[in-house]
Parts: structure tokens; C-alpha cells; sequence
């Protein structure tokens, strides 16, 4: 018969499971074991379906509405900056007070004040980099994914 320490000693990642079973006897953990080994399998077996690509992947800016500073950064140079606020403003996206504020700030601290410039495919970086992120988080926690 082994005591808990002799197994620490020889089987360390086996000690390890057996703390972080959380009162599970070693029965419970070899069905669980079991349960995720078989559905690994199934996934892997499944054929890939427009659905199944579906399930994997999320669109990180779906909802997502553009704030006059998202447009801000995309300006180049000042005037840019100032012709979008005025065109925000005429389409009741702005207050007129917000306006003068904002082009105030670009006319004495610059249009760089709102951000780093954002050049073109940002966003598309931005995407792929929460796509990813999100997908290996989902094959994480979702047995099932």
C-alpha cells in the first residue's frame, strides 16, 4: 500500500489529477475521462459541414456600432478629421456641442489625440485575432465543439 506522498514522489501528474478531483472518486474520473476521450473522437470523425464551420466560428464585431472616435482614427489628417465630426453632426449622430468639442480637440492637440492611426485591413486583423482567440477558448470549454 503507497501513501499519498510516496505517489506525489513517483506518479506527480497522477497526484495532481487526484487534488483537483474535488471529492471525485477514481471511478468518476475514469468515466469522465472516458466521456471526453469518446466525444474527441467523434468530433474528429464528424465531416466537415458548413454548419460545423459555422459552430466554430464568431463574428467578434457582429452588433458592434462605430463611435466617432473609431472614425477618427481612421483619418489622416486633420481636416479629415473635422469633415467627418461635421458630417456625424448633420446626420444627428453628434450634438452640435459635442461637435465644437471634438474639433476643438483636433485643432489643438491634433487629430493623433484620438488614437493611433488605423490603416487599412485593421479591423480584418482585429477579427481574425478575436476569431482565433474565441475558437480555441470554445474547443477549451465545449466538449461538444
Amino acid at each position: 500500500m503507497f501513501d499519498f506522498e510516496e505517489i506525489e514522489e513517483v506518479f506527480t501528474a497522477l497526484a495532481k489529477e487526484l487534488k483537483n478531483a474535488k471529492g471525485k472518486t477514481l471511478e468518476e474520473l475514469l468515466r469522465e475521462k472516458k466521456e471526453q476521450d469518446r466525444l474527441r473522437i467523434e468530433r474528429a470523425e464528424e465531416p466537415i459541414t458548413p454548419s460545423r464551420i459555422e459552430r466554430t466560428q464568431v463574428d467578434p464585431f457582429r452588433g458592434y456600432n462605430p463611435t466617432v472616435i473609431d472614425f477618427l482614427q481612421r483619418c489622416k489628417t486633420e481636416s479629415e478629421g473635422i469633415e467627418v465630426v461635421t458630417f456625424l453632426v448633420g446626420q444627428k449622430e453628434l450634438t452640435e456641442k459635442e461637435g465644437e468639442t471634438i474639433i476643438k480637440q483636433i485643432r489643438t492637440k491634433g487629430i493623433r489625440s484620438f488614437g493611433e492611426y488605423r490603416r487599412s485591413g485593421y479591423y480584418d486583423k482585429q477579427a481574425r485575432r478575436k476569431q482565433f482567440s474565441a475558437h480555441k477558448e470554445a474547443i477549451i470549454e465545449d466538449p461538444e465543439m
